[in-house]
């Protein structure tokens, strides 16, 4: 029941902090996917980060681990958004944002997962 209840508030702050970034991001930028993609690129660095450096220690307790990745990068992430924009750009034709959209969404979240990871090994672990 503790693991539960882990998830479930990591997954409630990582939830709202999504939507608190996509609402700044439409402030400076209006509606577009900025903001989605920002979550998706952060999200994959701490995710990284958080596998690699924090839960590699042995002391860290098992649902600190979940309420972090499950929870709160597993809701701050957000693979349907960018499907879903995607096939929409595709649809109205907006191929310029739907190349720099995917593209971009992929290659920097691999480098932002691997940025995540190598901090994670050589600055967070001992």
């Amino acid at each position: 029941m503790a693991s539960l209840l882990a998830i479930a508030i990591g997954g409630a702050m990582g939830a709202l902090t999504r939507y608190g970034t996509d609402k700044l991001f439409s402030i400076f930028m209006g509606e577009n996917y900025w903001g989605t993609m920002a979550s998706n690129l952060v999200g994959s660095f701490l995710l990284g980060m958080i596998v690699a450096g924090i839960l590699n220690k042995t002391s860290t307790p098992h649902n600190i681990g979940l309420f972090l990745t499950v929870g709160f990068c597993g809701s701050f992430t957000t693979f349907s958004t960018l499907a879903l924009t995607s096939v929409t750009m595709l649809e109205k034709g907006d191929h310029l944002n739907l190349i720099v959209n995917l593209v971009g969404s992929m290659t920097i979240g691999l480098c932002a997962a691997a940025g995540g990871i190598w901090i994670g090994r050589n600055i967070l672990q001992p």
